[in-house]
């Protein structure tokens, strides 16, 4: 099997940018990280390795889209958000229940510094604000690796200090075929090493592997005559081993990239036209420059635009879409009044009772084309009347 071997430093393939926390969340929760590397050779399946100041901290497959291995983006598809979780500086960091939960016996049961960061932001938090679906979730294996990161920098973010390894398989076959053979390809990885921010429940986490050796290790995995070689490692730090013999395993040993409500999602879109994708791409980007405005996802495979700091929840969702194969086009719900709508040239289409967001509007693939900028103002133009309760 040929396997084109890729190694970067994060400092090299993504930007950081300094937003400001979204109210209710966590306070240092303020950064945006975005891909700056070039498709051609950041695409298709294959699986990588985090590092840390040259030690192991995370070992994850990326198989591309569902309907083609060789496509998609591994920076902005795994490692800006694996960046976001193991410093929790994500601005949109989301944390499943499990997640929360775990965190919270953690601090219930583990002494650490009244004045450390990390527990007084959580603690002072919403957790209503917390748990939710944003594309870059946390998982309690995370959590610990970026209390020890931010122990030992502070709290700021040398991307020069993260680097991954990217073992990208280049054969012909199918995407049933080839995401079937890295998903068992990881296993077997995973059967061998142990990376403290991995989601396990059956062993304890080992990170002392020179890059060498995770290198010959994922080769070896994605080879189709060899067995991955046996590792030396060293234990992970004791405050790392004691912590997952006091908190339990999260019931579902899965990583939320794999299985997010995100995916859901895009997988819905994949095969839209590509102004539909475009569009999509373009919201997550404004939204994501607006001040306490947030992308979420639901199981339903819908987007939604939320904003933070109203409501008696600390949050309203003001606009959800939802991509329609058949009749290919995207179903907006609103609140947006009728004049709202036509001031950005669309209209109100339908009126549904028996949801909270009742005002329905169709934007099918020319009008995304032609007017994506201003559909997307109409989409922040609910977030602003929102956070003047206006709506």
């Amino acid at each position: 099997m040929n396997i084109v071997m890729q190694y970067h430093q994060a400092s090299d393939v993504m930007t950081m940018q300094q937003r400001s926390p979204m109210q209710g969340s966590l306070p240092f929760a303020d950064c945006a990280f975005r891909a700056k590397g070039n498709d051609s050779i950041f695409f298709g399946a294959g699986l990588y390795a985090c590092f840390f100041k040259n030690n192991l901290i995370y070992i994850g497959k990326y198989l591309g889209k569902k309907k083609d291995w060789r496509s998609g983006n591994i920076i902005s598809m795994r490692w800006a958000k694996h960046i976001g979780t193991f410093t929790m500086r994500a601005r949109h960091l989301g944390f499943s229940d499990a997640a929360y939960d775990a965190i919270a016996a953690y601090y219930q049961q583990v002494q650490t510094e009244a004045d450390n960061p990390i527990r007084k932001g959580f603690l002072a938090a919403d957790r209503r604000v917390l748990v939710r679906e944003t594309g870059c979730m946390t998982t309690f294996r995370r959590f610990l690796v970026a209390s020890r990161i931010h122990a030992e920098t502070g709290g700021e973010i040398p991307l020069e200090h993260f680097s991954f390894l990217y073992a990208r398989v280049a054969v012909s076959g199918t995407t049933a075929e080839l995401r079937k053979f890295v998903s068992e390809a990881e296993v077997k990885v995973l059967q061998r090493v142990y990376p403290e921010g991995n989601t396990f429940s059956h062993d304890a986490p080992s990170n002392r592997i020179d890059q060498s050796e995770v290198s010959r290790l994922l080769k070896a995995a994605l080879s189709r005559s060899e067995s991955p070689p046996p590792v030396s490692s060293t234990p992970a730090s004791q405050g790392t081993e004691r912590a997952l013999r006091i908190i339990p395993a999260e019931p579902k040993p899965t990583e939320p990239e794999d299985t997010g409500a995100e995916m859901r999602f895009l997988d819905q879109i994949e095969a839209a036209p590509k102004p539909v994708q475009d569009f999509v791409q373009l919201l997550t980007e404004r939204v994501a420059e607006t001040p306490n405005a947030e992308v979420n996802y639901t199981n339903n495979a819908e987007l939604r635009i939320r904003s933070y700091g109203v409501g008696r929840r600390g949050f309203r969702n003001v606009i959800t879409i939802k991509w329609q194969k058949g009749l290919q086009r995207l179903v907006m719900q609103s609140l947006l009044p009728a004049s709202e709508l036509r001031i950005h040239g669309l209209f109100l289409d339908k009126l549904t009772d028996g949801i909270t967001l009742k005002h329905t509007t169709c934007l099918d693939v020319h009008l995304l084309k032609e007017r994506s900028h201003v559909i997307v103002d109409a989409m922040l133009r609910a977030h602003e009347l929102a956070q003047v309760g206006e709506i």
